[in-house]
């Protein structure tokens, strides 16, 4: 049995209201465990719910009150925020953990300090963290968000006998401008067709990374929407995401142990900034190692995308209206999409 939605079933406000509120569940079911620590995924989880529930929120942005929207949507990007540093530390730490296969006493010796340093940050960035959550009362924060959330069901004013039909239109309408929306959200992922990945900087390629994100939020929302037939792309684009990840994070950790190593050539600690080279030596390779990859998969991200989200034929006449040996329009790969309605715009 098909599991598509059909526009005379669908309810757009029902729905925009269910998303926002399961990812509201999702940041506050996480937010002990990433509080204590004890599982590092909480806090990534939290943090990756906080960014879905700001993308729900755009997404389906016209069914809220504008002032009421900017309000929780600075909200949801505060806590975005203020999880963002204590969990790029905990990869930082992950990763430096995963240093291996030299034997040199001296470097041995720098990783250990590296480790025990990394640490330390780590614990003072967990204890700001606590900090900043607690000013925002998680408990009252999230009803909050729970009732915005369904503040979508109201229906718009003035009401009349006929507000149950408007509705079925309302969501026919936004259903049929869904895939707009993503080729729209596509334009800048494009944009690096340019020039091969491997040579982009590190900077553009976490640029990618983000849009690329964007994208993949919008997709995994709509696709129920569309019988699931965005899962291709959905994974495709997890895979792509996945190696920009890993750039980035080695590119992260590689940043922070070049700082490390300027500080201690300023204190003349000349034997632990060489084991420090030796370390930024070993994860440069690791993530040189990524860089192949990135290409292959974008292609296949891009192809999926240009399958996907192709519009379909423009509705034809009966058979009996048109010539008979004249069969439909093939559909373009990815038409131009400057003329597409962006419902997010503004």
């Amino acid at each position: 049995m098909s599991s598509k939605i059909q526009s005379t079933d669908l309810d757009i406000r029902r729905f925009s209201s269910e998303q926002a509120c399961h990812f509201v569940g999702v940041i506050f079911e996480n937010a002990p465990g990433a509080r204590s620590g004890e599982n590092l995924e909480c806090l990534h989880d939290m943090r990756v719910a906080s960014r879905r529930l700001r993308e729900t929120l755009q997404l389906f942005g016209m069914f809220y009150r504008p002032s009421r929207l900017r309000k929780t949507l600075d909200q949801a990007k505060k806590m975005t925020r203020i999880l963002g540093l204590p969990r790029e530390m905990d990869v930082n730490l992950s990763l430096l953990q995963e240093f291996e296969g030299d034997s040199d006493p001296v470097v041995r010796t720098t990783h250990e300090y590296l480790l025990e340093t990394f640490e330390r940050k780590q614990a003072k960035l967990r204890k700001k963290m606590h900090k900043a959550l607690d000013a925002l009362n998680l408990r009252s924060l999230r009803a909050q968000w729970i009732n915005f959330a369904q503040t979508a069901l109201l229906a718009p004013k003035p009401q009349s006998m006929l507000s149950g039909i408007q509705r079925e239109f309302e969501s026919e309408a936004y259903l049929r401008q869904t895939t707009a929306i993503l080729r729209q959200k596509t334009v800048p992922l494009l944009a690096f067709r340019s020039t091969p990945l491997h040579s982009q900087t590190d900077e553009n390629l976490h640029r990618l990374r983000i849009v690329l994100k964007k994208l993949r939020y919008a997709l995994e929302i709509y696709d129920p929407l569309h019988d699931h037939r965005f899962e291709k792309a959905i994974q495709s684009g997890k895979e792509l995401q996945e190696v920009l990840g890993k750039v980035h994070d080695y590119s992260v950790l590689i940043e922070e142990l070049q700082a490390h190593k300027i500080d201690l050539q300023g204190k003349s600690r000349l034997r632990l900034a060489a084991g420090c080279e030796r370390v930024i030596e070993f994860f440069e390779k690791r993530k040189n190692s990524l860089y192949p990859l990135l290409e292959p998969s974008y292609i296949t991200m891009t192809k999926e995308l240009s399958t996907v989200l192709t519009p379909k034929s423009p509705l034809q006449f009966p058979l009996s209206k048109r010539k008979r040996n004249v069969g439909p329009k093939p559909a373009a790969a990815m038409p131009p999409l400057k003329d597409d309605v962006d419902l997010n715009a503004g």
